[in-house]
């Protein structure tokens, strides 16, 4: 489980990763892979609970909604854009993984790349707040960089 001395930071860049979007009828749901199953089972839960399609859901790691959302919005910048996880709290979310380290490291890298992606221009920019930048920042000091650019 996650360490006291991180808990905070960690937290931090899991709550700005969450964009709380409602689910609501979509015209396409895009279930981005990886090595969670969390993706999968949301879209299989889905498909089974037979949601009407409306615009984009966009079903990925719960780290990687802002990141997906930023990209897709750059492409298809009139599409409604719905980004969709696994209701997992962090620590539940930690569990399903089994590896601490590489989940605090997937949610640092995936910090970096809201701006890195913007400044190369294949996602829009998003504001980052302050807490976020410094919970980011010693997450860096602390040697969670495996998955930065």
């Amino acid at each position: 489980m996650l360490s006291e001395e991180i808990r905070s930071d960690v937290e931090v860049l899991w709550q700005y990763h969450n964009m709380r979007h409602t689910l609501h009828p979509c015209d396409t749901g895009i279930g981005l892979g990886s090595h969670d199953l969390g993706v999968a089972i949301v879209a299989t839960d889905l498909f089974q609970h037979g949601i009407a399609i409306g615009s984009v859901l966009l079903m990925s790691r719960p780290y990687q909604q802002r990141r997906a959302f930023a990209t897709c919005k750059k492409l298809w910048p009139e599409v409604d854009v719905i980004c969709y996880s696994r209701p997992l709290s962090l620590d539940d979310h930690v569990a399903s993984i089994g590896d601490t380290g590489k989940v605090v490291a997937m949610l640092v890298g995936d910090t970096q790349r809201i701006e890195v992606y913007a400044e190369r221009g294949s996602a829009i920019a998003q504001e980052m707040p302050d807490d976020v930048r410094a919970a980011f920042r010693r997450l860096v000091a602390a040697a969670y960089v495996s998955r930065l650019l």
